[in-house]
């Protein structure tokens, strides 16, 4: 089902988890440029346990791209995966050695990296203008 959040707070239209679009503000929880950035660990697991607020709040979205990994659409500045270096026309093709080339790849990563080995480093390989480039991730306890 899907939820909408509207940025002035109202109520969503539909859906089982309701998000406050006015709270939301990813860059409070994740610091660094470049191709190197830390995300508050206990952020990363809020989203992990309920997606509502990047779901409904976010107007990125990464997309399954031609059997070639996800591509980011619609990435803004305040956009959680703009704050961590994803940009528009981004794709994502592989994570810790996992390869990102179907969807069951993507759960296969999810399942064993953060399930399983609760990893809390990553680094993403993606293309971005034909260019291959490394993107790296720390999950850390920043705010208490």
């Amino acid at each position: 089902m899907e939820a909408y959040c509207f940025p002035d707070g109202d109520t969503p239209t539909t859906g089982a988890s309701t998000a406050d679009c006015n709270a939301w503000n990813p860059g409070d929880y994740i610091s660094g440029s470049g191709y190197a950035y830390t995300i508050d660990y206990g952020f990363a697991y809020d989203l992990w346990t309920d997606a509502a607020a990047l779901l409904q709040c976010d107007t990125a979205k990464i997309d399954f791209y031609q059997g070639t990994g996800f591509k980011v659409e619609s990435a803004s500045t305040g956009d959680f995966l703009y704050k961590i270096g994803l940009r528009n026309d981004d794709v994502l093709v592989e994570v810790n050695g996992y390869t990102l080339a179907t969807p069951a790849d993507a759960a296969l990563a999810y399942a064993d990296l953060w399930l399983d080995q609760g990893e809390q480093y990553y680094e993403m390989e993606i293309e971005r203008n034909a260019s291959p480039i490394t993107l790296e991730w720390d999950l850390v306890a920043m705010k208490p």
